[in-house]
């Protein structure tokens, strides 16, 4: 009799536990792209963590994200995570980002170093540019930077001149700025007044970050993290310079 029950109790586990052609369903799959930059700037002596997360090319405002160990624990709806403080990062020390999303059980980690501190050394001709006059802008080397690049933007009364960013060709610590970067965006007009120039050395690559100032190039290093799923990188931007344009030739 025992052994009768123990094979009902089988049958009934094998045949009767399952309901027969059921699918189980596979978790269900999500692709991301991280965009993430770590920044020393110079002028505000403050350092920055900023990481753009977006998951099925949706802003994802659910991950954990951190740098170095210190959560970003600030975000928008544009699935930014931020964080601004001073002494965060040190020259040529490692930088590492990790992002995480529990439901999804989605991790990935990236690793930049920081570029060391340094400075424009000179604008040519001069602080005061005329009319037709191209900017030529000279700074120091920084450690461990694998580039540079320069971004020119007009304030003020100049604030609708196109401006320019280029990236230095083959590392060079010069940059040529044509006049093209001081006329009214989709004009020949020269628009006069104050130019800030940035210049920035970067490890690995450079993002656009929170309240950026300055416009990025094209063509800097894409797809660093994991498998091609976005970019981080880590950089410094030298203390700035001012131009002024003037229309006398």
């Amino acid at each position: 009799m025992r052994s009768f029950l123990v094979l009902i109790g089988i049958f009934i586990l094998v045949f009767g536990g399952c309901e027969k052609g059921k699918k189980v369903t596979p978790p269900e799959e999500h692709t991301f792209q991280i965009e993430g930059v770590v920044v020393r700037d110079l002028n505000t002596r403050m350092d920055i963590a900023s990481v753009s997360v977006q998951r099925d090319e949706e802003p994802f405002q659910e991950a954990q994200v951190k740098v170095n160990g210190h959560l970003l624990d600030q975000r928008d709806t544009t699935g930014t995570y931020w964080l601004t403080e001073g002494g965060l990062f040190t020259p040529l020390s490692p930088c590492s980002l990790s992002v995480f999303s529990e439901p999804d059980s989605y991790t990935v980690e990236a690793l930049a170093v920081m570029p060391g501190d340094f400075g424009i050394d000179y604008l040519y001709p001069s602080p005061i540019l005329r009319a037709g006059e191209s900017l030529q802008v000279v700074w120091t080397a920084s450690d461990s930077a694998k580039g540079y690049f320069v971004s020119v933007v007009g304030l003020e009364e100049a604030k609708e001149a196109r401006g320019d960013a280029k990236i230095s060709e083959h590392n060079k610590r010069e940059i040529t700025i044509t006049p093209d970067a001081f006329r009214k965006e989709g004009t020949t007009e020269l628009l006069p007044g104050p130019y800030v120039v940035w210049v920035v050395a970067y490890n690995r690559s450079f993002v656009r970050y929170h309240e950026i100032p300055f416009q990025i190039p094209d063509g800097l290093p894409e797809g660093n993290v994991g498998k091609d799923e976005g970019t981080f990188g880590a950089g410094v931007i030298a203390v700035t310079d001012t131009i002024w344009v003037v229309s006398e030739k």
